[in-house]
């Protein structure tokens, strides 16, 4: 033989051995690369990315053991898994269902669409590769770490079923290095900050925090002098100002009088006219017995006559409203009821001493727990949100009504403390109503559980 052909035999017959040497050098390089991985994350991209390096397959899944359940972490070629997904999802109970069913003396399980259960065939094709093959990792203690999951389009032969075991092994042992490498934490020290935030957090829950409520509240008088109309009758005017002084005597306001003036003067005619007739048959007495009796008949019309007089000049005597005592004239406007019929008894305008205030509180039912003895309340007045007016409740109704906002709320009235200060009568704010102690847990969540059990109705 030439030397030549001798050459060229040489190079055939290392070819040939470099081709046949080929995968197991591969497959040692992705041993070591497992076994030097650094985290359980880069294992875990090595597993589903560069396993392509000796196997032939379409996409590849890996997973990872929770409480002895497996959860899809890693998926070839993606970068973020969206665990919410139809497609995770439906990967995961594949899995799981695959690990319980995995025969006993099997490393690995060749999954397709014939051998999964009905409720998983039907998004087999949506989801998966036609041919699928699942390797669980196992540490020697039986512990599971977590399983891969290698799909592609045609069938699985056995030297690629057993090479699928031997990178199975391969990447149990370099998973369980790695956990062993790791500083071993419990699950306590792992969480210490977690679990101290939440421990402060239910020890705050427990502190002692009295109850309290905000309602819209209004500075009125106390015991003001009402006045209302003693007629029924048309205002004709009023003659003070709002929010004016008054002294006691003084004309609040008038009514028209044309009318009642009128009547005045028929019941005095009438009186003269009935006098005139009495004189006459008094006269006329002494010859004529006729006169005589219609004098007892003229009697009584004189007196009838005179209790009409007597009552038209009253009602006359109504048309001007005067104050009962001396305060402010607390009314809208003047506009408003010139002009205006009345009936009896209908509020036109308050008398108040501005030096006799008190607190009126609309407290919304929701909010009635606080309602009790001694309640001490604090006025916030909208034209002076920071300073605190304190008061001391003195009455709470009994049956709620509603308010003019449609809220059925109780009234309370309080009585403000600080004489000296008394703020002026019409101003609004918002009262700070406090109750009794309770746990912060409960004052915080009080209107969440109430609305819960009124839904759950329990």
């Amino acid at each position: 033989m030439s030397q030549v052909a001798t050459t060229r035999a040489a190079a055939t017959a290392a070819q040939m051995q470099s081709r046949a040497t080929a995968p197991f050098a591969l497959l040692l390089q992705l041993e070591a690369e497992a076994r030097g991985a650094e985290t359980g994350k880069a294992l875990e991209f090595l597993i589903a990315n560069d396993t392509r390096r000796i196997l032939r397959y379409g996409q590849s899944f890996v997973f990872r053991a929770w409480a002895k359940r497996l959860r899809l972490t890693t998926i070839s070629s993606v970068a973020v898994v969206d665990r919410h997904t139809p497609a995770v999802r439906w990967m995961e109970k594949t899995a799981n269902w695959a690990l319980k069913n995995l025969p006993t003396d099997a490393a690995v399980m060749v999954l397709s669409a014939e051998t999964v259960p009905a409720a998983l065939r039907e998004e087999w094709d949506e989801f998966s590769f036609p041919y699928v093959v699942f390797a669980p990792f196992w540490s020697r203690r039986g512990t599971l770490l977590g399983g891969m999951w290698l799909g592609k389009d045609d069938p699985w032969s056995e030297s690629e079923l057993a090479l699928v075991e031997r990178i199975g092994q391969t990447y149990s042992h370099a998973w369980v290095a790695l956990l062993l490498g790791e500083p071993r934490r419990s699950w306590i020290s792992r969480n210490f900050v977690t679990l101290g935030f939440l421990g402060l957090l239910t020890m705050a829950m427990l502190l002692p925090v009295r109850m309290s409520a905000l309602a819209p509240s209004e500075v009125v008088a106390r015991d003001p002098s009402v006045a209302t109309a003693p007629i029924d009758a048309v205002v004709k005017e009023i003659a003070v100002e709002p929010n004016s002084l008054v002294s006691s005597g003084d004309v609040l306001f008038t009514f028209e009088d044309t009318e009642l003036r009128n009547n005045v003067s028929i019941a005095e005619r009438r009186l003269e006219v009935v006098q005139a007739a009495i004189a006459q048959a008094q006269q006329g007495a002494f010859f004529d017995d006729e006169s005589r009796s219609r004098v007892g008949l003229l009697r009584s019309e004189v007196a009838l006559a005179k209790i009409e007089l007597a009552f038209a000049r009253e009602l006359l005597a109504k048309t001007v409203v005067r104050a009962e005592k001396p305060g402010l004239a607390l009314y809208a406007d003047a506009a408003d009821w010139k002009g205006r019929p009345v009936r009896v008894g209908e509020k036109i305008m308050e008398i108040a001493d501005p030096g006799a205030v008190k607190l009126r509180i609309e407290l919304p039912v929701d909010d009635a727990l606080v309602i009790g003895e001694e309640v001490q309340v604090d006025l916030f007045l909208d034209i002076d949100p920071l300073r605190r007016h304190p008061a001391r409740i003195e009455f709470a109704s009994y049956e709620a009504e509603r308010t003019d906002g449609d809220v059925l709320a109780f009234t309370l009235e309080a009585e403000l403390l600080d004489s000296q200060n008394l703020p002026r009568i019409g101003l609004k704010g918002t009262a700070k109503v406090y109750g009794g102690e309770t746990r912060l847990f409960f004052f915080l969540f009080r209107r969440p559980l109430s609305a819960l059990r009124q839904y759950i109705g329990f």
